[in-house]
């Protein structure tokens, strides 16, 4: 177990209700992706977080490099923030410059060592987080597999899980975004679709060696779990991580 003081440096409302923060750390700390970190949002209380990144340059461009340390390790989250919460309060009214203390790096969500045909990601919400620098790492060591990610939201203005991804989705050709929106009619396109991930997602299956990883609401994890059971696929084949009211 180990704590440290790290700073807030870069936050930025991504939609309503979730941030994007940066904080700087004294230096970067190993983590493997799809593990999470541990936060002081009260005294005494600490409420986990997902790594989207920890590395030794700042994961938003537009981070004010004015502000910092030579050999310093920057942490990024994405964070949302519901009405009422303790946590939620904490991170709205945190500013740039204020410090909070960093409790334990741990988790056993991420990928595993097999190599199937595809992996599909499933996220909603901040459930995005681990999938950033687990879909990274799966495409540098396995640039063969088939690589999609689905994302679902209520409408388009959600849709910002993409900026996440700008390098990757030019650099592989294995690789792309479909955003599934639940709360809106449009002209689809190869991208953007209308409806739930669980309607969405059974168009897209052609074989049954895919591995599937599903994070976020856990009422869709649930849902999507149910669904690829139903579709013939082993629980082997689903690993899930679901986000309370006490995860970001």
């Amino acid at each position: 177990m180990f704590s440290s003081s790290i700073k807030l440096i870069y936050k930025k409302q991504v939609i309503p209700q979730v941030y994007l923060m940066t904080f700087q750390a004294e230096s970067v700390f190993p983590f493997k992706p799809g593990q999470f970190v541990s936060l002081e949002t009260w005294p005494k209380v600490f409420r986990a977080y997902s790594i989207l990144d920890f590395s030794t340059t700042p994961f938003a461009k537009d981070t004010p490099l004015d502000k910092t340390k030579e050999g310093a390790g920057f942490l990024t989250l994405a964070i949302s923030t519901k009405p009422g919460g303790l946590a939620s309060q904490f991170f709205d009214q945190i500013k740039e410059g204020d410090s909070v203390k960093m409790l334990n790096i741990s988790g056993r969500f991420g990928l595993t060592k097999a190599t199937p045909e595809a992996r599909f990601f499933v996220a909603t919400g901040t459930g995005i987080a681990p999938f950033v620098p687990m879909i990274k790492e799966s495409l540098v060591k396995n640039p063969s597999i088939n690589h999609k990610l689905f994302f679902g939201t209520l409408r388009r203005e959600f849709d910002f899980c993409r900026s996440f991804f700008t390098e990757e989705l030019s650099k592989y050709s294995n690789f792309e975004i479909i955003t599934c929106i639940d709360e809106e009619s449009f002209t689809e396109s190869k991208t953007q679709r209308m409806g739930r991930v669980t309607t969405i997602i059974p168009d897209y299956i052609i074989s049954k060696d895919i591995e599937f990883y599903l994070c976020g609401n856990p009422h869709m994890v649930l849902a999507m779990e149910q669904k690829l059971k139903e579709l013939g696929f082993d629980r082997k084949n689903i690993i899930k991580e679901s986000f309370g009211s006490v995860r970001g």
